[in-house]
């Protein structure tokens, strides 16, 4: 029967958003320049896009970032429909794929429609694609890595991040140099800042792997200045051609997720800071009321009067005297719903645990400034009856992709969100690598739907400076199909560097050139890497054994690598006792030398190989 539908957009704060109506019958979807698209795809499903090429332009490229699965890029340029037998240009690697396109490829057309298609092979797959000019302004999505490389030594890519007008919002632009080097500018005002035209500046220091960043605080007065502007504009400038990289933009509205309803004087958003640990803000409202808490540091157990006025609500705890994690646990056995505490200067920081009753503390825990508590106190005082709501911040964790490194910057005390999606994956690898001299940095991670603390975790990695955590069928947090979410926590008493890893099942890690790796495997559950050789013309690969005995074994390929190592780690893993691993380890030796390229054997005790070309 025919009939309308009637949509309604809603967000918790401003957003800007692209909405497109298509008809279910498999039609190809318009890209237009610069701007991702997001698809959700099922196994052997292919999702079909067109892109019109203005004459003026002489090249474009085509990315798609998955988030879950394998998608792989298909095109063409003669009207025709792509596939996997016909196709003018198509990009197949294990992960994030791209394909670039010039005027000097065969099949090259100006004034055309070019034809993409993309194809979900062997799982379920959520990806985003875009299609992108030289001169086009890319739009970054909130937590998603975009790849970018150059064709020429000073190559321009140029971004825009949408920033919500009507709330408070910390900015991150974070880009990851996979090889070569790459230089960030940003402005509010040009469409493309450069050196000399430039509000905020993001260099990296020069050494392997390191990231260049941008971090513009909500009360930055160049953004406040700016406030009805909506657009951030971003200029990533590599350095050698085939230098690679990818950037995320990171959106945090930090007074997104505490508001007060009544009384209308004070009814508004306010700024907060979640503490590292506790219960997580929920994905349902939560509406309470305030009580301040009495004794006001509630440093001693409530009882009596004191432990009633605070029961079914948000208690108003003030700072100091005792550990945070004592006050939770006096008013959370009070029968409080959450806390607030009231910091003593008009800063928020995230509260850290310590103290035996850390772990047991279940509600959430916030932090305000001086200024906004005492204005919330005093009303209570006088007898104002102040209606709170709590819910999950609009604040999106960084999509880690598989094999694909991801820098961080963290200072202390702090906590940064990730998120890991694995589709049929028979192991999950992570590992988290500190880049800054002295630092420690400590992860932890929780695939059961709710987001990980330093309190609430079902797996951790906190070893003193880097981390790794492998997850294998049985252990607790496994899925084989499911999305992990990871905390890093910054456990030493300085800002720290970082670069994070994902990976599941043979999915290969990209190495980055002079930056050591700190990984793990297990017996009969070999890792996989990979090294990008477009900005150096040989490279040498050095295994650095801690314990246990590892073997290398380097291919050209990763299908061929996939076919011969999984045989040998098989007859490790069948091993039983000591006699048998070392019999599967002189074997393992004997296949390495024999039918790896180049190779590293256990039974060298570590060791180095020179690659050139």
């Amino acid at each position: 029967v025919p009939c309308s539908l009637y949509i309604s957009v809603y967000g918790y704060v401003g957003s800007a958003f692209e909405l497109l109506v298509t008809q279910d019958v498999g039609e190809t979807f318009r890209l237009l320049d610069g701007d991702p698209r997001r698809v959700q795809s099922e196994p052997g499903e292919w999702h079909y896009f067109s892109f019109h090429l203005d004459q003026q332009n002489s090249q474009f490229t085509v990315t798609v970032s998955p988030e879950s699965g394998d998608p792989d890029i298909y095109v063409r340029s003669d009207g025709g429909v792509p596939d996997k037998q016909h196709y003018g240009w198509h990009a197949v690697s294990v992960g994030e794929d791209a394909v670039t396109i010039d005027e000097h490829d065969v099949g090259w057309c100006t004034g055309c429609t070019y034809t993409i298609g993309v194809l979900s092979s062997l799982s379920p797959s959520v990806y985003s694609v875009v299609a992108a000019t030289q001169s086009a302004v890319v739009l970054l999505e909130n937590g998603m890595p975009h790849a970018g490389t150059a064709t020429t030594t000073g190559t321009s890519h140029y971004y825009r991040v949408y920033i919500s007008p009507g709330g408070k919002t910390d900015v991150r632009l974070t880009a990851t140099t996979l090889s070569g080097s790459v230089e960030l500018f940003a402005s509010l005002t040009k469409a493309r800042p450069n050196a000399s035209d430039a509000v905020w500046v993001g260099t990296a220091e020069g050494t392997a792997g390191a990231s260049a960043t941008i971090n513009i605080d909500h009360s930055d007065r160049n953004l406040v200045s700016h406030i009805g502007q909506s657009v951030l504009y971003v200029t990533a400038v590599t350095g050698a051609a085939g230098s690679s990289y990818t950037i995320v933009a990171n959106l945090d509205v930090v007074d997104s997720g505490l508001k007060i309803m009544l009384p209308a004087s004070l009814a508004r958003n306010y700024v907060y800071t979640m503490a590292s640990f506790g219960g997580r803000l929920p994905l349902q409202q939560l509406t309470a009321e305030l009580a301040v808490t009495s004794p006001w540091l509630a440093c001693e157990p409530l009882s009596g009067a004191n432990a009633q006025n605070v029961q079914s609500r948000i208690a108003l705890v003030g700072r100091g005297t005792c550990y945070f994690a004592v006050k939770a646990k006096h008013v959370q056995d009070a029968g409080a719903v959450g806390m607030i505490v009231v910091n003593n200067d008009e800063r928020t920081i995230r509260m850290g645990g310590f103290g035996p009753d850390t772990d047991n503390i279940h509600i959430p825990l916030l932090m305000v400034s001086l200024e906004d508590g005492t204005r919330l106190r005093t009303a209570s005082e006088h007898g104002t009856s102040i209606q709170i709501t709590l819910h999950q911040s609009y604040t999106r964790a960084t999509r880690l992709i598989s094999g694909r490194p991801q820098a961080g910057r963290i200072e202390q005390g702090s906590l940064v969100m990730y998120s890991f999606s694995a589709v049929d994956a028979g192991r999950v690898s992570l590992s988290v690598t500190t880049t800054s001299a002295g630092s420690d940095v400590d992860m932890f991670v929780s695939s059961n739907g709710e987001l990980p603390s330093t309190s609430s975790y079902q797996q951790m990695g906190m070893r003193a400076g880097s981390d790794s955590i492998t997850l294998l069928p049985g252990d607790d947090g496994f899925v084989s199909t499911g999305t992990y979410e990871i905390a890093i926590w910054n456990a030493g008493f300085q800002t720290a560097e970082y670069t994070l890893f994902a990976t599941s099942s043979t999915s290969a890690v990209s190495l980055l050139l002079g930056l050591p790796l700190y990984s793990s495997v297990q017996l009969g559950s070999p890792s996989y890497f990979r090294v990008p050789m477009k900005t150096t013309k040989s490279v040498r690969i050095a295994l650095s054994p801690f314990g246990g005995g590892p073997s290398v074994c380097i291919m050209r390929t990763q299908r061929q690598l996939l076919e011969l190592v999984p045989d040998v780690a098989a007859t490790g893993a069948a091993a039983t006792d000591t006699a048998s691993v070392a019999v599967a380890t002189r074997e393992l030796t004997t296949t390495l030398s024999d039918q790896c390229e180049w190779s590293i054997a256990a039974t060298d005790g570590g060791g180095s190989v020179i690659i050139a070309y």
